[in-house]
């Protein structure tokens, strides 16, 4: 090949990598900033789009969604191996194995129903007692003071990571650094930026010490008849013939504070904003709050949730062809992203979609997942988040002071309220 031949193709591919380049910047401009707009035009004309250069797969319609999500053997978790490296085997990084079911089941098991007396009286006094430290201000700054604290809390007590061995602010601030640095890495990062996924693997480590520290702890206080109803000490006392050992608990305990501290905060920070964003609905929720009701107020909280949820895509890898609905196709070795939020603003599943609407059935919600992967904390989120909504909606004329600031586009950091003193 002569030089000039040589130039030529080097051009090309040049201007085939800029093409691709700028292809890819839209593509993220449009799912990140017109994330509704541009779902909406999939869903209508192209509901699975094929990147063949990416060799990435964008599932939009409902009914598609739903049957990618039933299929954890074919479309795999892509964090896998993060997670193992973090905290070890988690069920989260487990697809439709033996493990997998056994642990979520434990965990389900020791996460009992009647425990919502215990959780809601729980949040309340941390929800009461930060809110009585910012009366008089006039104003709050949300996420720091409030939305992460409150779970963090929920955690220590409920989840049984409390101890008198380290003071409580230190335990809570390192709680929240385990808990941020493992989930943005989790869940995240997808550019697999180097540094976050190091310091995720340094903070799941310090976790999993912490815990194993912990557990002979809390065992000696069980074997000397203490009666703790935490979910630490009621894993502690069971016995188990099934491949579920003391490295299972650090690690499903580790699993359980990696996914309540940030999805909470989160979801708290967004659900306000979108109540703030419409007068009249606040008016209706407020009212609600008023009355106490918190089953209702909880169709508040979802319904809000669908306008700006937790995450817009789930991703995913395909291990094996399937097949959805209408014939469409993915095929193995593809990375899928599952559009959750394109799925519940779906016509074709929703009534009125664009409308805020709290009649609507439970199952066009998906922020707690859907199938195998459906969140094992679901009923704590369920008591949690319209107690900590209730408590902000209660303080007099709440306004947003300031634009929800995100760290890295990932979690919010800062969202300042004000109020009028009381």
């Amino acid at each position: 090949m002569s030089v000039e031949q040589t130039n030529i193709t080097s051009g090309i591919e040049v201007k085939k990598q800029n093409r691709a380049s700028i292809l890819n910047k839209v593509f993220m401009f449009l799912l990140l900033k017109k994330t509704n707009a541009f779902f909406a035009v999939l869903r209508s004309v192209c509901p699975l789009l094929y990147l063949k250069r990416s060799n990435l797969v964008v599932v939009t319609r409902y009914e598609d969604v739903l049957q990618a999500l039933s299929q954890p053997s074919s479309l795999r978790v892509v964090t896998a191996e993060k997670i193992e490296r973090s905290v070890g085997a988690f069920m989260l990084g487990r697809d439709d194995c033996v493990e997998n079911h056994r642990d979520k089941a434990i965990m389900q098991q020791v996460m009992r129903c009647d425990d919502a007396v215990t959780i809601r009286l729980l949040v309340e006094d941390r929800c009461r007692k930060i809110i009585d430290e910012c009366r008089q201000r006039g104003e709050i700054d949300l996420v720091p003071s409030y939305s992460r604290r409150v779970p963090v809390l929920m955690a220590a007590s409920y989840f049984g990571f409390a101890t008198t061995r380290y003071p409580p602010a230190e335990l809570e601030r390192s709680m929240f650094r385990w808990a941020r640095d493992t989930q943005r890495d989790i869940f995240f990062n997808h550019r697999n930026d180097p540094e976050i996924h190091r310091r995720s693997v340094v903070a799941g480590r310090e976790l999993r010490a912490y815990l194993r520290e912990l557990i002979p702890q809390r065992q000696l206080l069980i074997d000397a008849g203490g009666q703790a109803e935490d979910v630490l000490s009621r894993l502690l006392r069971m016995k188990f013939d099934n491949g579920f050992n003391r490295e299972c608990i650090v690690s499903n305990m580790a699993g359980m504070l990696i996914g309540t501290v940030e999805t909470s905060s989160k979801a708290v920070v967004h659900i306000i904003n979108q109540l703030l964003l419409r007068p009249k609905t606040f008016a209706a929720a407020k009212r609600v709050a008023v009355a106490g009701d918190d089953s209702l107020l909880l169709k508040y909280c979802w319904e809000a949730l669908r306008f700006q949820p937790l995450s817009p895509v789930v991703t995913r890898f395909c291990a094996s062809d399937i097949h959805l609905a209408q014939g469409r196709t993915i095929n193995r070795g593809s990375k899928v992203l599952i559009a959750v939020q394109s799925a519940m603003h779906d016509g074709r599943a929703l009534d009125r979609p664009r409308d805020f609407r709290v009649d609507r059935p439970a199952e066009h919600y998906l922020h707690m997942g859907y199938g195998q992967h459906r969140c094992v904390g679901e009923r704590v989120a369920d008591l949690m988040v319209p107690v900590m909504v209730r408590h902000l909606l209660l303080l007099p004329d709440l306004r947003a002071m300031a634009p929800i600031e995100t760290e890295g586009g990932f979690f919010p950091d800062h969202f300042k309220l004000g109020f009028t003193p009381c």
